[in-house]
């Protein structure tokens, strides 16, 4: 899950996806809660505070814990979150020579409803104090982020009129082989949005919203854009028109994204094409003269996804191809900045305990920022039982993946957040990559406990002493990954 180079949003709150762009870093709750909008009506008539405790701990250092409150009182909820992780790594390559956390997240949303009033205020910090593998010593990955949401609804009639408010602060800081600047960075990301919606389902105009954007990055010169956004739905069953008029200067950029959308009894139909222009990332702002280029570039996505459903039984196809006009900067001939993709999907539910899931992926990588994966096949086994007269829920999953066709020169660079340019006389293959995991969870009441081996056949070659091993190399600026044992325990409760 890697969202580079643009905008998204969890738990309420806005990323710049410029240097936050792995959503699973921040915490389970803004990993669950990724491009999802949250709930924003309270249940009038519910009294109660639900807490959820989850605790990891694993191989080399693994240590995470979360923790979620969430207090509904009549037309009002709080929610709590905090959530921290450490890791050192196989070789220390992660510790960076203090006993603080590699990740400390914290948010608060509060939400108030009441007749036709919404109002509500999110805010999260976010702080990251890493070490990261480099080629001599290890480098370090300091990283601090504080987003802010403000919105305040009111609904007239079949007329919802919304205000909304997005601030975004940013200090990144890395010292490593793959950064071109070594000092701290800061980017300020603020949004003001408008929005009117039409709650009449027999009405094709869905919404229609104004939103003016700002966002300033500071290194050694500062780059400030301005732009701004008028966005409208409109909804003809099956069909959805998404259209966006992109003001920057005297720029006007027209996004749309036409969707169709069909539901039948055995058979789902989901056709897309969507024109998006995206923010240059800062990285080739500052890094050569920003007058020199254009701030926006285009992206054009066609997908298609054709899914049947039986009674046991589920075949799904999904594909998809990408053009992406960004100039990247010494753009290698070797490669296009085109990308496809191909899906297929398989579930069997062989009976009420056990069903099973065949995956299988063909991905062009002659490319700049595939992940440089050309085809990988998965087999995923469920089975679920309950024991002690049903009083304990036991599921046990096996999965087996194969990863093939892998190549270096298709990633992205996780100091500077864009796609590395590698020449073709440093192409080379990477080894396949052989996966097996598993998986035993048993629920009693609300309280969950959890073993996960990862990398068996690691975990087994490492146990008996063999000369031989299955350590993985993803990312070709990265170490090898091993295996990793983790015990969990997850516990929800109210009042």
């Amino acid at each position: 899950m890697i969202r580079w180079g643009q905008d998204w949003e969890a738990n309420n709150l806005l990323f710049d996806g410029s240097w936050a762009i792995f959503p699973p870093m921040f915490g389970e709750e803004i990993e669950n809660s990724f491009q999802i909008s949250p709930g924003i009506k309270v249940n009038a008539d519910s009294i109660k505070t639900t807490s959820k405790i989850n605790y990891h701990q694993g191989d080399y250092g693994l240590d995470k814990f979360s923790l979620i409150i969430d207090y509904i009182e009549e037309n009002r909820s709080i929610k709590l979150h905090g959530f921290k992780r450490s890791y050192f790594g196989n070789n220390n390559q992660y510790y960076a020579n203090t006993l603080q956390p590699q990740q400390q997240s914290y948010t608060l949303a509060i939400t108030s409803f009441e007749d036709n009033q919404n109002t509500g205020l999110s805010i999260g910090h976010f702080n990251t104090f890493s070490g990261l593998p480099d080629s001599t010593i290890n480098g370090l990955f300091d990283n601090r982020i504080t987003s802010l949401n403000y919105f305040y609804q009111k609904v007239f009639d079949n007329i919802s009129i919304k205000i909304s408010t997005d601030q975004f602060l940013q200090r990144y800081l890395s010292n490593h082989n793959l950064s071109f600047y070594k000092k701290s960075r800061y980017l300020n990301r603020s949004a003001y949005e408008i929005e009117f919606s039409n709650l009449e389902e027999r009405v094709p105009i869905s919404s229609v919203s104004f939103k003016s954007n700002n966002r300033v990055t500071v290194l050694d010169s500062t780059v400030h854009i301005d732009w701004v956004t008028l966005h409208s739905d409109f909804r003809f069953k099956p069909f959805i028109i998404y259209n966006q008029l992109i003001k920057y200067g005297d720029e006007i950029f027209h996004d749309y994204d036409l969707v169709y959308n069909r539901h039948m009894t055995f058979f789902n139909i989901f056709l897309s094409r969507k024109i998006s222009h995206i923010l240059l990332h800062p990285y080739y702002l500052h890094k050569q003269n920003s007058d020199n280029h254009n701030k926006f570039y285009k992206i054009i996505i066609n997908k298609g996804v054709a899914e049947w459903m039986g009674v046991n039984s589920r075949i799904a196809l999904d594909i998809s191809y990408t053009t992406d006009q960004q100039k990247l900067a010494m753009e290698s001939l070797e490669k296009k900045n085109q990308y496809s993709s191909i899906m297929l999907t398989v579930s069997k539910k062989f009976n009420s305990t056990m069903n099973a899931s065949l995956n299988y992926n063909i991905m062009d990588t002659e490319n700049y920022y595939s992940g440089g994966i050309g085809n990988h096949i998965s087999l995923k086994i469920e089975s679920k039982f309950q024991l002690f007269e049903n009083f304990m829920k036991v599921e046990l999953d096996t999965e087996i993946r194969h990863l093939f066709n892998r190549v270096n020169h298709s990633m992205i660079n996780p100091v500077e957040m864009v796609p590395m340019i590698i020449f073709k006389n440093d192409y080379r293959q990477l080894k396949p990559v052989n996966l097996m995991n598993a998986a035993l969870r048993a629920k009693v009441s609300t309280v969950l406990f959890e073993f996960q081996w990862i990398n068996l056949s690691e975990i087994i070659l490492s146990t008996l002493q063999a000369k031989k091993n299955n350590s993985i190399l993803i990312h070709p600026s990265m170490p090898y990954l091993g295996r990793q044992i983790k015990f969990s325990i997850n516990w929800e409760f109210q009042d």
